[in-house]
């Protein structure tokens, strides 16, 4: 097939949102086009950017690439502009600072086309500059090739693991999925796990097809996710903060798993939330979710560590205990 011929009639489209990753989107760009599938169009939505990515975008001539700007929204409206301007019923994702192994495209399509009753294909991935394989992971929380539906009886953690091998860049979903849901999460601006809160809505709903073998390199060492994590002030997630639409959606089979997964990410949540010194959210988190008290000890040690921040004194005086014990 001709590339006038695929520019006519791609079978995925594409989507790459763009905001200040100059130094990374010809990365991007050039290992879509190293795929072995050609049949695709490119749709890069800029989002507001105030660097030089979009005249390297707009410095590639394929006539499959179309490049889009509009004031900053956030990756998950950026995502979402993308899919309506879509015309074809798969849609893969890919942030502008990752990459993709040369086969992923075509291994991903095939994937969807052998198996129609599953939403959306799922791969593996490296992770970082030194490229390590999150195969070892996965099969740790038993990730194995092959049609998947989330099981009724997952406990909090488990649910969470699962649910954290799905990455928008490797991932290729069926169109109607997504206008389902409404695409990726873009309530109140979020830009955090925006995507994780489709990806629950999916798996409580469809079948999907995993596949652990790593063909996306995530470069979490650009990512905004290493930045928040540097500064220790990672936002709850938004499905404890909206979680009314996710209960909505939730078949009634899977209604006390929802549950048990919001919980343990309010447990998680509140600790982050103590870590930063935000004692108003990590007590608004336990009061929403009042069933963390289930997990016991993580729930006691919560609320030692929020007495804790009403004695600084204290604290600082158990931190300098623990540092002469660990040495």
């Amino acid at each position: 097939m001709n590339l006038v011929e695929t520019h006519s009639n791609p079978d995925v489209s594409i989507i790459i949102p763009l905001y200040n990753k100059g130094q990374y989107i010809a990365r991007a760009l050039n290992s879509i086009l190293a795929q072995t599938h050609q049949n695709f169009e490119i749709i890069v939505v800029d989002d507001g950017s105030t660097d030089n990515g979009p005249e390297i975008v707009q410095s590639y001539t394929d006539p499959r690439l179309q490049f889009i700007r509009q004031a900053n929204a956030g990756p998950g409206e950026a995502r979402n502009r993308g899919i309506r301007e879509s015309r074809v019923s798969l849609i893969a994702f890919l942030d502008a600072d990752d990459e993709w192994l040369p086969t992923y495209l075509a291994e991903s399509v095939q994937q969807l086309q052998a198996h129609p009753d599953c939403a959306m294909s799922a791969f593996g991935r490296f992770l970082g500059s030194d490229r390590t394989s999150w195969e070892p992971e996965c099969q740790r929380f038993g990730v194995t090739e092959g049609e998947w539906r989330m099981p009724i009886n997952l406990d909090g953690q488990s649910t969470k693991q699962v649910i954290d091998f799905f990455h928008p860049g490797a991932i290729v979903c069926r169109r109607q999925v997504l206008k389902r849901f409404g695409g990726f999460y873009t309530k109140n601006g979020c830009n955090y796990g925006e995507d994780v809160y489709l990806w629950v809505q999916i798996a409580l709903n469809y079948k999907i097809y995993r596949n652990p073998t790593p063909l996306f390199w995530w470069h979490t060492e650009a990512s905004e996710i290493s930045a928040y994590s540097a500064r220790k002030i990672v936002p709850p997630w938004p499905m404890l903060t909206d979680p009314q639409p996710l209960r909505m959606d939730c078949p009634p089979e899977y209604h006390s798993a929802l549950e048990r997964y919001l919980t343990y990410l309010a447990v998680i949540a509140a600790e982050r939330c103590i870590r930063a010194g935000d004692r108003v959210t990590a007590e608004q988190l336990l009061q929403d979710y009042p069933v963390a008290q289930n997990f016991l000890g993580d729930y006691l040690k919560l609320q030692v560590h929020l007495w804790l921040m009403d004695s600084p004194g204290l604290r600082d005086r158990l931190r300098q205990v623990k540092s002469l014990v660990r040495s």
